[in-house]
Protein backbone atom coordinates (compact mmCIF):
# COMPACT_ATOMS: atom_id res chain seq x y z
CA UNK A 1 0.00 0.00 0.00
CA UNK A 2 2.77 2.52 0.95
CA UNK A 3 4.51 2.05 -2.41
CA UNK A 4 1.12 2.36 -4.04
CA UNK A 5 0.65 6.07 -2.55
CA UNK A 6 4.14 6.90 -3.17
CA UNK A 7 3.72 6.27 -7.21
CA UNK A 8 0.28 7.97 -6.66
CA UNK A 9 1.82 10.38 -5.56
CA UNK A 10 5.03 10.84 -8.22
CA UNK A 11 2.41 10.62 -11.38
CA UNK A 12 0.25 13.68 -9.80
CA UNK A 13 3.19 15.58 -9.74
CA UNK A 14 4.66 14.84 -13.68
CA UNK A 15 1.24 15.56 -14.99
CA UNK A 16 -0.42 18.24 -12.56
CA UNK A 17 1.41 22.34 -12.43
CA UNK A 18 -0.32 22.33 -8.93
CA UNK A 19 3.05 21.06 -6.89
CA UNK A 20 2.31 18.03 -4.66
CA UNK A 21 4.30 17.67 -1.15
CA UNK A 22 6.52 15.01 -1.13
CA UNK A 23 5.83 11.70 1.10
CA UNK A 24 8.43 11.00 3.20
CA UNK A 25 9.69 7.48 4.32
CA UNK A 26 7.20 6.30 7.38
CA UNK A 27 10.31 6.39 9.77
CA UNK A 28 11.55 9.97 9.27
CA UNK A 29 9.33 11.34 11.72
CA UNK A 30 9.88 15.67 11.78
CA UNK A 31 11.68 17.94 14.51
CA UNK A 32 10.17 20.90 16.05
CA UNK A 33 9.58 22.94 13.26
CA UNK A 34 6.45 25.14 11.86
CA UNK A 35 3.51 23.05 10.45
CA UNK A 36 -0.17 22.57 9.67
CA UNK A 37 -1.98 19.73 11.93
CA UNK A 38 -5.22 18.48 10.25
CA UNK A 39 -7.53 16.48 12.50
CA UNK A 40 -9.72 13.83 10.45
CA UNK A 41 -12.54 12.82 11.81
CA UNK A 42 -13.02 9.50 9.77
CA UNK A 43 -16.23 7.45 10.04
CA UNK A 44 -18.92 6.98 12.92
CA UNK A 45 -18.21 3.61 14.18
CA UNK A 46 -15.43 3.11 12.28
CA UNK A 47 -12.54 4.14 14.84
CA UNK A 48 -10.26 5.31 12.14
CA UNK A 49 -10.12 9.00 13.14
CA UNK A 50 -6.32 10.16 12.12
CA UNK A 51 -4.12 13.08 12.68
CA UNK A 52 -1.79 14.22 9.43
CA UNK A 53 0.99 16.78 9.92
CA UNK A 54 2.76 18.86 7.16
CA UNK A 55 6.02 20.78 7.37
CA UNK A 56 5.48 24.13 6.11
CA UNK A 57 8.98 24.60 5.49
CA UNK A 58 9.91 21.45 3.74
CA UNK A 59 6.67 20.75 1.77
CA UNK A 60 6.39 17.36 3.49
CA UNK A 61 2.67 15.52 4.65
CA UNK A 62 3.18 12.49 7.31
CA UNK A 63 -0.03 10.81 6.78
CA UNK A 64 -1.80 9.11 9.81
CA UNK A 65 1.05 11.21 11.63
CA UNK A 66 -0.18 10.26 15.18
CA UNK A 67 -0.23 6.33 14.66
CA UNK A 68 3.09 6.56 13.33
CA UNK A 69 4.53 7.96 16.30
CA UNK A 70 2.72 5.68 18.58
CA UNK A 71 2.60 2.12 16.88
CA UNK A 72 -0.28 0.14 17.78
CA UNK A 73 -2.35 3.28 19.27
CA UNK A 74 -5.08 4.87 17.10
CA UNK A 75 -6.74 8.05 17.53
CA UNK A 76 -10.36 6.25 18.14
CA UNK A 77 -13.54 7.29 16.53
CA UNK A 78 -14.71 10.65 15.99
CA UNK A 79 -12.18 13.12 16.58
CA UNK A 80 -14.22 16.54 16.54
CA UNK A 81 -11.45 19.09 17.74
CA UNK A 82 -7.88 20.19 18.11
CA UNK A 83 -6.56 22.50 20.50
CA UNK A 84 -2.78 23.62 21.16
CA UNK A 85 -1.52 25.16 23.82
CA UNK A 86 2.24 25.40 23.60
CA UNK A 87 3.66 22.35 22.17
CA UNK A 88 0.93 20.19 23.54
CA UNK A 89 -2.34 19.21 21.63
CA UNK A 90 -5.14 18.30 22.82
CA UNK A 91 -7.86 16.47 20.58
CA UNK A 92 -11.81 16.07 21.74
CA UNK A 93 -12.61 12.18 20.38
CA UNK A 94 -16.33 12.39 20.59
CA UNK A 95 -17.26 8.30 19.69
CA UNK A 96 -14.68 7.07 21.56
CA UNK A 97 -15.62 9.24 24.69
CA UNK A 98 -12.03 10.31 25.61
CA UNK A 99 -9.79 13.41 25.15
CA UNK A 100 -5.97 12.25 23.81
CA UNK A 101 -3.54 14.34 24.48
CA UNK A 102 -0.31 14.60 22.67
CA UNK A 103 2.93 16.66 22.16
CA UNK A 104 2.53 18.24 18.75
CA UNK A 105 5.97 18.22 17.61
CA UNK A 106 6.99 14.57 17.81
CA UNK A 107 3.01 13.24 17.76
CA UNK A 108 3.91 11.16 21.26
CA UNK A 109 1.00 10.41 23.08
CA UNK A 110 1.07 12.05 26.80
CA UNK A 111 -2.32 10.09 27.82
CA UNK A 112 -5.52 10.18 27.35
CA UNK A 113 -8.56 10.98 29.49
CA UNK A 114 -10.89 8.06 29.34
CA UNK A 115 -14.46 9.66 30.69
CA UNK A 116 -17.48 7.85 32.19
CA UNK A 117 -20.93 7.95 30.87
CA UNK A 118 -21.83 8.75 27.80
CA UNK A 119 -20.66 12.13 27.47
CA UNK A 120 -19.31 12.76 24.20
CA UNK A 121 -16.96 15.59 24.57
CA UNK A 122 -17.27 17.89 21.00
CA UNK A 123 -14.82 20.78 21.53
CA UNK A 124 -12.73 22.53 23.72
CA UNK A 125 -11.68 25.92 25.31
CA UNK A 126 -8.21 26.24 27.19
CA UNK A 127 -8.56 29.31 29.62
CA UNK A 128 -4.84 28.98 31.21
CA UNK A 129 -2.32 26.30 32.83
CA UNK A 130 -4.75 24.99 34.89
CA UNK A 131 -8.12 25.62 33.68
CA UNK A 132 -9.92 24.49 30.67
CA UNK A 133 -13.30 22.52 29.47
CA UNK A 134 -15.35 20.77 26.49
CA UNK A 135 -18.37 20.40 25.85
CA UNK A 136 -20.37 17.18 26.13
CA UNK A 137 -22.63 17.10 23.17
CA UNK A 138 -24.54 13.88 24.93
CA UNK A 139 -24.90 15.05 28.34
CA UNK A 140 -25.66 18.37 27.45
CA UNK A 141 -23.19 19.97 29.67
CA UNK A 142 -19.88 21.77 30.18
CA UNK A 143 -17.02 19.84 31.58
CA UNK A 144 -13.80 21.15 33.29
CA UNK A 145 -10.15 20.01 33.28
CA UNK A 146 -6.82 20.82 34.80
CA UNK A 147 -4.86 21.10 31.29
CA UNK A 148 -0.89 20.95 32.88
CA UNK A 149 -2.13 17.66 34.66
CA UNK A 150 -4.39 16.31 32.43
CA UNK A 151 -7.06 15.73 35.68
CA UNK A 152 -10.73 15.74 35.16
CA UNK A 153 -11.96 18.19 37.93
CA UNK A 154 -15.67 17.38 39.39
CA UNK A 155 -16.83 20.42 38.12
CA UNK A 156 -19.71 20.39 35.70
CA UNK A 157 -22.49 22.27 34.42
CA UNK A 158 -25.78 21.53 32.56
CA UNK A 159 -26.89 23.96 29.45
CA UNK A 160 -29.08 23.76 26.51
CA UNK A 161 -29.31 20.61 24.23
CA UNK A 162 -26.47 19.29 22.65
CA UNK A 163 -23.26 21.83 23.19
CA UNK A 164 -21.02 21.98 20.11
CA UNK A 165 -18.85 25.15 19.64
CA UNK A 166 -16.88 26.60 22.75
CA UNK A 167 -15.24 29.88 22.66
CA UNK A 168 -13.90 32.07 24.81
CA UNK A 169 -12.80 36.09 25.66
CA UNK A 170 -11.30 37.05 29.12
CA UNK A 171 -13.44 35.56 31.41
CA UNK A 172 -16.51 34.80 28.93
CA UNK A 173 -16.89 30.91 27.54
CA UNK A 174 -19.37 30.46 24.91
CA UNK A 175 -21.18 28.07 24.13
CA UNK A 176 -23.54 26.71 21.38
CA UNK A 177 -26.19 24.79 22.56
CA UNK A 178 -27.06 23.00 18.73
CA UNK A 179 -30.26 21.46 19.62
CA UNK A 180 -28.71 18.42 17.29
CA UNK A 181 -30.44 19.60 14.51
CA UNK A 182 -34.24 18.72 14.47
CA UNK A 183 -33.76 16.22 17.11
CA UNK A 184 -33.96 18.49 20.35
CA UNK A 185 -34.93 21.72 17.90
CA UNK A 186 -38.45 21.85 20.65
CA UNK A 187 -36.22 21.89 23.49
CA UNK A 188 -36.59 26.09 25.29
CA UNK A 189 -32.45 26.56 25.56
CA UNK A 190 -32.12 24.80 21.73
CA UNK A 191 -30.81 27.36 19.33
CA UNK A 192 -29.15 29.60 22.04
CA UNK A 193 -25.60 30.85 23.04
CA UNK A 194 -24.99 30.26 27.05
CA UNK A 195 -22.56 32.82 28.10
CA UNK A 196 -20.70 31.65 31.12
CA UNK A 197 -18.14 32.97 33.60
CA UNK A 198 -15.42 30.83 33.33
CA UNK A 199 -13.98 31.62 36.94
CA UNK A 200 -17.23 31.34 39.26
CA UNK A 201 -18.73 28.62 36.47
CA UNK A 202 -22.19 30.26 36.54
CA UNK A 203 -24.33 31.00 33.22
CA UNK A 204 -25.14 34.87 33.25
CA UNK A 205 -27.20 34.71 30.30
CA UNK A 206 -28.89 32.76 27.47
CA UNK A 207 -28.81 34.65 24.12
CA UNK A 208 -30.97 33.39 21.08
CA UNK A 209 -29.64 32.62 18.23
CA UNK A 210 -29.99 31.02 14.90
CA UNK A 211 -31.47 27.45 14.37
CA UNK A 212 -28.83 24.72 15.04
CA UNK A 213 -25.53 26.76 16.23
CA UNK A 214 -22.45 24.58 15.58
CA UNK A 215 -19.32 26.87 15.67
CA UNK A 216 -18.04 30.34 17.85
CA UNK A 217 -15.34 32.33 17.31
CA UNK A 218 -14.51 35.85 19.12
CA UNK A 219 -12.27 38.29 17.55
CA UNK A 220 -10.01 39.98 20.57
CA UNK A 221 -9.48 43.12 18.44
CA UNK A 222 -12.54 43.93 17.94
CA UNK A 223 -14.05 42.40 20.33
CA UNK A 224 -16.89 40.87 18.50
CA UNK A 225 -17.75 36.86 18.35
CA UNK A 226 -19.12 35.08 15.65
CA UNK A 227 -21.58 31.79 15.34
CA UNK A 228 -22.27 29.98 12.40
CA UNK A 229 -26.16 28.19 12.26
CA UNK A 230 -27.05 25.73 9.99
CA UNK A 231 -30.22 23.85 7.84
CA UNK A 232 -32.89 22.70 10.19
CA UNK A 233 -34.62 20.23 7.32
CA UNK A 234 -37.80 20.36 9.36
CA UNK A 235 -38.04 24.31 8.15
CA UNK A 236 -38.05 24.73 4.40
CA UNK A 237 -37.03 28.34 4.83
CA UNK A 238 -34.05 27.54 6.88
CA UNK A 239 -30.76 27.87 5.08
CA UNK A 240 -28.17 28.82 7.57
CA UNK A 241 -25.69 31.28 8.14
CA UNK A 242 -23.51 33.63 10.03
CA UNK A 243 -24.09 36.06 13.12
CA UNK A 244 -22.23 38.90 14.51
CA UNK A 245 -22.73 39.80 18.24
CA UNK A 246 -21.03 42.51 20.70
CA UNK A 247 -19.28 40.93 23.45
CA UNK A 248 -19.47 44.44 25.21
CA UNK A 249 -23.64 44.46 25.18
CA UNK A 250 -24.21 40.56 24.23
CA UNK A 251 -26.46 42.19 21.60
CA UNK A 252 -26.77 40.80 17.98
CA UNK A 253 -25.34 42.97 15.31
CA UNK A 254 -25.79 42.03 11.97
CA UNK A 255 -26.04 38.84 10.33
CA UNK A 256 -25.42 37.23 6.99
CA UNK A 257 -27.80 34.39 5.45
CA UNK A 258 -26.31 31.65 3.31
CA UNK A 259 -25.77 27.71 3.46
CA UNK A 260 -22.44 27.77 5.72
CA UNK A 261 -20.30 24.79 6.20
CA UNK A 262 -17.29 25.98 8.34
CA UNK A 263 -15.52 29.87 8.66
CA UNK A 264 -12.46 31.03 9.68
CA UNK A 265 -11.47 34.85 10.53
CA UNK A 266 -8.19 36.66 9.42
CA UNK A 267 -8.13 38.37 13.26
CA UNK A 268 -5.95 41.46 12.23
CA UNK A 269 -7.11 42.46 9.01
CA UNK A 270 -11.09 41.39 10.36
CA UNK A 271 -12.11 39.68 7.16
CA UNK A 272 -14.21 36.43 7.46
CA UNK A 273 -13.73 33.35 4.68
CA UNK A 274 -16.86 31.07 4.88
CA UNK A 275 -17.44 27.88 2.55
CA UNK A 276 -20.83 28.03 1.32
CA UNK A 277 -22.30 25.12 -1.21
CA UNK A 278 -20.14 26.36 -3.59
CA UNK A 279 -16.97 27.00 -2.72
CA UNK A 280 -15.60 30.18 -0.50
CA UNK A 281 -17.39 33.74 0.38
CA UNK A 282 -15.34 36.66 1.92
CA UNK A 283 -16.99 38.92 4.14
CA UNK A 284 -14.80 42.48 4.86
CA UNK A 285 -16.57 42.78 8.75
CA UNK A 286 -14.82 46.21 8.24
CA UNK A 287 -17.96 47.98 6.18
CA UNK A 288 -20.85 48.11 8.20
CA UNK A 289 -22.53 46.92 5.12
CA UNK A 290 -20.70 44.04 4.00
CA UNK A 291 -22.25 41.23 1.87
CA UNK A 292 -20.72 37.76 1.25
CA UNK A 293 -19.31 37.94 -1.83
CA UNK A 294 -17.79 34.97 -4.33
CA UNK A 295 -13.72 34.50 -3.45
CA UNK A 296 -12.99 30.73 -4.57
CA UNK A 297 -15.25 29.14 -6.73
CA UNK A 298 -15.66 24.75 -6.09
CA UNK A 299 -14.69 23.77 -9.70
CA UNK A 300 -16.03 20.19 -8.64
CA UNK A 301 -19.27 20.77 -6.91
CA UNK A 302 -19.58 16.69 -5.92
CA UNK A 303 -16.88 17.26 -3.35
CA UNK A 304 -17.97 18.57 -0.26
CA UNK A 305 -15.45 21.16 1.56
CA UNK A 306 -15.41 21.00 4.61
CA UNK A 307 -13.60 22.73 6.92
CA UNK A 308 -11.41 26.03 6.39
CA UNK A 309 -8.75 28.22 8.25
CA UNK A 310 -6.43 30.95 7.61
CA UNK A 311 -2.53 30.83 7.92
CA UNK A 312 -1.50 34.46 8.74
CA UNK A 313 2.23 34.15 8.04
CA UNK A 314 2.30 33.61 4.32
CA UNK A 315 -1.97 34.73 4.12
CA UNK A 316 -2.90 31.16 2.58
CA UNK A 317 -6.76 29.49 2.68
CA UNK A 318 -6.11 25.79 3.65
CA UNK A 319 -9.10 24.16 2.65
CA UNK A 320 -10.53 20.83 4.01
CA UNK A 321 -12.13 18.43 1.20
CA UNK A 322 -13.82 15.34 2.40
CA UNK A 323 -15.10 15.24 -1.30
CA UNK A 324 -17.56 11.99 -0.75
CA UNK A 325 -17.44 11.71 3.06
CA UNK A 326 -16.36 7.72 2.33
CA UNK A 327 -13.09 8.25 0.83
CA UNK A 328 -9.68 10.04 2.15
CA UNK A 329 -9.79 13.53 1.52
CA UNK A 330 -7.39 16.40 0.37
CA UNK A 331 -6.06 19.72 1.55
CA UNK A 332 -6.37 22.91 -1.07
CA UNK A 333 -3.65 25.66 -0.29
CA UNK A 334 -4.56 29.01 -1.75
CA UNK A 335 -3.20 32.09 -2.37
CA UNK A 336 -4.60 35.46 -2.52
CA UNK A 337 -3.09 36.14 -6.07
CA UNK A 338 -4.35 33.47 -7.73
CA UNK A 339 -7.43 32.22 -6.27
CA UNK A 340 -8.84 30.73 -9.32
CA UNK A 341 -6.51 27.58 -8.39
CA UNK A 342 -5.03 25.74 -5.27
CA UNK A 343 -1.02 26.55 -5.35
CA UNK A 344 -0.47 23.08 -3.44
CA UNK A 345 -2.83 20.11 -2.40
CA UNK A 346 -2.48 16.93 -0.73
CA UNK A 347 -4.03 13.82 0.28
CA UNK A 348 -5.43 13.43 3.97
CA UNK A 349 -7.68 11.32 6.13
CA UNK A 350 -11.29 10.70 6.25
CA UNK A 351 -13.41 14.00 6.32
CA UNK A 352 -10.69 16.68 7.19
CA UNK A 353 -12.75 18.85 10.12
CA UNK A 354 -9.83 21.30 11.43
CA UNK A 355 -6.72 22.49 10.40
CA UNK A 356 -4.21 24.05 12.83
CA UNK A 357 -1.00 25.71 12.61
CA UNK A 358 2.17 25.79 14.74
CA UNK A 359 4.47 28.81 14.03
CA UNK A 360 8.12 28.26 14.96
CA UNK A 361 10.41 31.07 15.11
CA UNK A 362 14.24 29.87 14.34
Amino acid sequence: MLKKIHLIFILLSLISCIREPTAPEQKLLPSKSSSAVILCEGLWGYNNSTIDKYILDDGIVYNNFFSLSNPGLVLGDIANSITLKGDTAYVAVTGSNSIEILNINNGKSYGRIKLDGNLGPRNLFILNDTLAFFTCIFENSIRVFNPSSFKLTEKKMIVGPAPEGLAGYEAYLFVANSGYGDYFSDHPKSSTISVIDAFSFEEKLTLKTGSNPIKIICNPRTKKFYVSFKHLPSKKDSIGGLIEYDINSMKEVRNWRFKINDFCLDINENICYAIDSDGILKIDLNSLQAQPGRFITNPKISDIWYSIAYYEFDKTLWIGNAKNYQINGEILIYDFLSPDKPQKKFSCGLNPNTIIFQKINK
